[in-house]
């Protein structure tokens, strides 16, 4: 059989090296006559392509249409025959092609990313000089600008001008300008008064024609800046860059120079000088108008470009243009080219700098395609020798595995249809505990692939510990052959989850166990909302049952909740007991206890949103005890309630009533204190009432008794 194989292969070989080398010099000739035929117009790059692909697909259909007609007699070989050299040559061969493809592809893209970083830095390095050069050209001609804005001299000669009608200082004004263009390298000036009217051009300027022309004027007499019109057509329909200096010097209405640029005048001399290689290798200058591009700059190399490009969808540019944009492919015009648009600093412009692919990419093309087709060749050879000696081999393994597949689908079809439309992990394994199912919903908590936990067990998805007690969950469950639930908290990628997880023995459709099967339900957020549910109801139960205040509902005019403090209040050792009790009137003395009722039942029915009021109370043992009642309407698992709490006021009580008399008895010696007050003014009025009647009385004497008549008359 060796010598068999031997024969065959050499056959083989020899009709695969024959049609490679008619292919091959169908490629070199076919090559040069394109270039013959299309080498003027440069437009043959993807002719030629095509035309390499073809030959290359016209060889390996050859190839495999020859040894498809190999009958197997002449093969030597049985398909039905399974021998070890098969299984060795294979390896070889699958060790070699491994190789050829590893060179062929690492040895083309080594040199096509030379080759791109090579022309990537070529053309960022002649971009960056250019667009220097443009810089500094226009703050070059702004600075001109700039000195005409300032120069006094300007300013008095067409003051001069205007006010006196001094036609020496006209003249010497049109001079200087005449001759500030030509130094300065300005193709022509012109002279516009106030209003943007014409006074004087050194050449026949369109500017009025111009639609932002009159806003433009506008905005250099407001800012006192130097502005710039364009680029427009001038005249000769060539574009032109125009500065517009106004004369700030001059009190008043201010008077415009103009300076007139054309395009040819500076461009030719930074964009025409071109370093890089290949015809369509070229620097364009634009000028960005809503979505066009206008060209400033002629056309190269005698290639016809349109002045105005409209942009094409894949090529349409932001508003906010960025500083560098790399762009590839079909740039401008035909052609596959790489190049580096850039945006001009301080204006609307863009500097677009390109290279021909073609010209540099040439020779890696034919190395890749030879490469490319002595791979397929030999690969395609080598499959074939491979394919045929394994094809029984593989055969049988095809036949296992579709039995094999059959049975797994039989087992896991419904199960898997259910399962990519639960929002709940559900699962599948096996006997030996490796995932045979594995849903889109479990995938999403562990954060991995079907594909990539498929076959794997829980240990490589778990942390040990965890791996362990669901492999020993996972045991019980064929042991007992019963469905299994509990609680199951493990780590997941997004932190640690608590999973309600069910399973049971998976069977086939004769009822032996084949694995088991599993459904986990993520129930973090409600064990959490639980956790926090009991932690509030234990620290409201807490701060109830230990207040000092009687707390109590009320419901259809019965207790149906008190705490022990309530209890504690009437004398009752188990609030339960109260509760049985029923009405709260029971704990009410006779002469309360229809005011107090009246009272509940108005807030029962909402009379009464807040009720507040004091009565008497009975304690078990039948003491009368003082109590404060609060209470609001609240509603009550949908039944109306009230809801307060109650305080002993019993105490507070007994002090008012101390206080009270206290207070009556110090009123009372209070009136004592004033009545003796009284008695005593009396008194002391009285006494004073006495001397005065004793004074007058012994004045009365005293003159009855004087020998002087006038004394006794008074008297």
């Amino acid at each position: 059989m060796q010598k068999e194989f031997n024969q065959t292969l050499s056959h083989i070989l020899k009709i695969a090296l024959t049609y490679a080398a008619i292919a091959g010099l169908g490629v070199v000739l076919s090559s040069k006559i394109i270039e013959m035929l299309y080498a003027p117009t440069h437009s043959f790059e993807g002719l030629t392509t095509l035309k390499d692909w073809l030959l290359i697909v016209y060889s390996v259909l050859l190839l495999y249409v020859m040894w498809k007609r190999l009958p197997e007699s002449e093969n030597g070989l049985n398909p039905k025959q399974h021998t070890s050299y098969g299984n060795k040559l294979g390896i070889s061969f699958s060790l070699l092609a491994l190789v050829i493809l590893l060179l062929s592809g690492a040895g083309i893209a080594y040199r096509v990313s030379q080759i791109e970083k090579i022309n990537e830095a070529r053309i960022q390095i002649v971009t960056d000089v250019k667009l220097r050069q443009i810089t500094d050209w226009l703050k070059e001609r702004e600075g001109d600008a700039e000195l005409l804005k300032t120069s006094q001299i300007y300013a008095t000669l067409y003051q001069n001008w205007h006010q006196t009608d001094d036609l020496s200082s006209k003249l010497k004004l049109l001079t200087r300008l005449e001759q500030f263009g030509k130094i300065k390298g300005f193709s022509a000036a012109s002279l516009l008064d106030s209003e943007g009217k014409l006074l004087w051009s050194s050449s026949l300027p369109v500017l009025q024609n111009l639609p932002n022309y009159h806003a433009t004027l506008h905005t250099a007499a407001q800012s006192k800046k130097v502005q710039r019109i364009g680029p427009y057509p001038d005249a000769k329909g060539q574009p032109s860059l125009d500065f517009i200096a106004p004369l700030t010097a001059i009190a008043g209405p201010t008077p415009f120079i103009v300076l007139h640029n054309h395009t040819d005048h500076w461009l030719s001399a930074i964009l025409q000088t071109q370093p890089l290689p290949g015809p369509r290798s070229e620097s364009l200058l634009f000028n960005k108008e809503d979505n066009q591009l206008v060209l400033l700059n002629g056309p190269h190399f005698g290639q016809k470009i349109p002045a105005i490009l409209p942009l094409q969808s894949t090529q349409r540019l932001p508003d906010n243009l960025p500083l560098s944009k790399t762009l590839s492919g079909k740039i401008i015009r035909p052609g596959k080219t790489m190049g580096i648009l850039r945006a001009v600093p301080n204006s609307n412009w863009v500097l677009l700098t390109q290279i021909d692919q073609s010209a540099l990419y040439s020779e890696i093309i034919k190395d890749s395609l030879w490469i490319s087709l002595a791979a397929l060749l030999a690969l395609l050879m080598m499959r074939t020798g491979y394919v045929i000696l394994k094809q029984q081999e593989q055969l049988v393994l095809a036949t296992n595995m579709r039995q094999l597949q059959t049975e797994h689908l039989q087992s896991v079809k419904l199960l898997s249809t259910i399962a990519d439309s639960s929002e709940d992990a559900i699962f599948a394994k096996d006997l030996e505990g490796r995932y045979i199912l594995f849903n889109r919903a479990a995938c999403r908590f562990v954060n991995r692939q079907s594909q990539d936990i498929l076959g794997l067990d829980d240990r490589a998805i778990f942390p040990p510990d965890q791996a362990e007690m669901l492999m020993d969950l996972g045991k019980q469950v064929i042991l007992r052959n019963t469905v299994i639930t509990q609680e199951e908290v493990l780590d997941m990628p997004n932190g640690q989850r608590i999973f309600l997880g069910t399973k049971g023995p998976l069977c086939d459709e004769k009822g032996n166990t084949i694995g088991i099967f599993g459904i986990s339900r993520d129930i973090t957020e409600r064990k959490q909302a639980e956790m926090v549910l009991k932690e509030n109801e234990e620290r409201f139960r807490a701060l109830v049952e230990q207040s000092l205040a009687g707390i109590y509902i009320i419901q259809k005019h019965r207790l149906s909740y008190v705490n022990p403090g309530f209890a504690r209040i009437f004398g009752h050792e188990d609030a339960q007991a109260l509760i049985a009790m029923g009405q709260i009137e029971e704990l009410v003395s006779h002469k309360d206890k229809e005011r107090v009722r009246g009272l509940i039942l108005q807030a029962e029915n909402g009379e009464l949103s807040d009720v507040h009021f004091t009565f008497t109370g009975l304690q078990r043992s039948g003491t009368q005890i003082e109590v404060e009642f609060y209470g609001r309407k609240v509603d009550d698992k949908g039944h109306p309630a009230l809801i307060g709490l109650l305080l002993d006021i019993t105490e507070r009580k007994a002090v008012e009533h101390t206080l009270t008399l206290q207070s009556e008895e110090l009123l009372q010696r209070n009136a004592e204190l004033e009545r003796f007050n009284q008695a005593m003014v009396d008194r002391e009025l009285e006494m004073i009432e006495l001397k005065r009647q004793i004074k007058e009385l012994s004045l009365y004497q005293t003159a009855n008794n004087s020998p002087d008549p006038l004394l006794a008359r008074k008297s």
